[in-house]
């Protein structure tokens, strides 16, 4: 669609010509077209950059330059704005270089009258808006394939913990078989098949990239019982814990229900829960809790080694690379912490932490509250 009145820059050092250019333009009655005059390469230069046309004319000639040097240099620092080429003479390979570059139209002065440059201008309107509408698209894409595949090796990571999980039920559960303390074994069955349940869970996730296809996270909110869903978080760890001599706990009262992304908060607080288990040392303990006075906050404290100053500030950024072994050499992805963070963005919240190095780290996970609207993706 073309704008109501069409902006218009022309680059020449001639004015005569842009006089008569400018004569052609006021003879188109709609749009209307407000015609601006820059006499040197430079003062074009700095025009086209201010980015206030809506299409530029540049003439080839413009003194000791060209006008193809022009067009070059603006393309390069991002001119995303239709330029059209002047000449005075008709020259096909000056042309075809203004094509490649980039050019949407090449114009004879000669051939110069008000219905030349409103189909001039039209088409390269037109034809710009095409191109910018596709690298809009393209760009988009390429995005969603970005945070996909985030999402994804996140996911793929995830999946070890449930079966290193169940890796050490089966172990323990080999030892009871000998003992026949039937009770134990019982419980270590139960967990195991719960391991397998998130097991399948994350593989359905896996499958259900959906929310990522505009290149941004889309949450679809529903009431969310959050008790539970910390319970069986606590579970899928026990076994991890229990190797590392840590202490798992939740206190989070039945019947909590947030407003939240199902999947998406699970996998927040799996991340979450993960890395404090995974910063842990024999004697340290986690919990789970509502913090007192936030009734739409999850918090998450440990015990275990903290996070040291300098990397605090960073580790919410999939450009710094702040991931750490964790206390029995546990390898993280890195995508953990910056996703999650994205993804309580997403929902209108947050994902806040406070450490001490040496002396644990809580981490709160922030719902935006339901009666403000929560959930614009949903």
């Amino acid at each position: 669609m073309l704008p109501m009145e069409i902006k218009v820059l022309v680059v020449d050092d001639d004015e005569d010509d842009y006089v008569l250019a400018r004569a052609a333009f006021e003879d188109i009655a709609c749009p209307p077209h407000r015609v601006e005059w820059a006499a040197t390469y430079e003062e074009g230069e700095r025009l086209i950059m201010e980015n206030r046309h809506d299409v530029y004319f540049i003439d080839y000639r413009l003194g000791e330059r060209t006008g193809l040097e022009l067009l070059g240099a603006v393309i390069r620092r991002g001119c995303r704005k239709p330029v059209i080429i002047l000449t005075g003479q008709g020259d096909h390979e000056v042309d075809m270089e203004a094509m490649r570059l980039g050019a949407a139209d090449y114009l004879l002065k000669s051939d110069i009258s008000a219905i030349v440059l409103e189909r001039a201008v039209r088409y390269a309107i037109s034809h710009f808006q095409t191109l910018g509408e596709l690298r809009e698209a393209k760009e988009q894409a390429e995005e969603a394939t970005r945070l996909k595949d985030k999402f994804v090796s996140l996911v793929s990571h995830d999946l070890r913990s449930p079966l290193t999980g169940l890796q050490l039920i089966l172990k323990m559960t080999r030892k009871e078989i000998s003992a026949i303390h039937l009770v134990d074994l019982e419980n270590f069955i139960d967990i195991g098949l719960d391991s397998i349940k998130r097991m399948l869970g994350l593989i359905s996730d896996l499958l259900d990239t959906g929310r990522f296809l505009t290149g941004k996270i889309m949450p679809r909110i529903v009431p969310v019982e959050v008790g539970a869903m910390v319970r069986e978080e606590i579970e899928a760890f026990a076994p991890m814990a229990l190797s590392k001599g840590v202490e798992l706990s939740a206190a989070i009262p039945e019947n909590t229900v947030m407003h939240a992304d199902t999947m998406l908060l699970r996998e927040v607080l799996h991340n979450v829960i993960s890395n404090a288990v995974k910063f842990c040392r024999k004697g340290d303990s986690v919990n789970v809790y509502l913090p007192e006075g936030k009734r739409d906050t999850i918090a998450v404290a440990d015990t275990g080694i903290g996070i040291p100053p300098a990397l605090q500030a960073n580790i919410f950024k999939y450009e710094e690379k702040t991931n750490r072994a964790g206390t029995a050499g546990e390898i993280g992805t890195g995508f953990g912490l910056p996703l999650s963070h994205d993804i309580m963005k997403a929902h209108g919240g947050g994902l806040h932490v406070e450490s001490e190095a040496g002396k644990g780290s809580t981490f709160y996970i922030v719902l935006l509250p339901a009666s403000t609207g929560a959930g614009a993706g949903n």
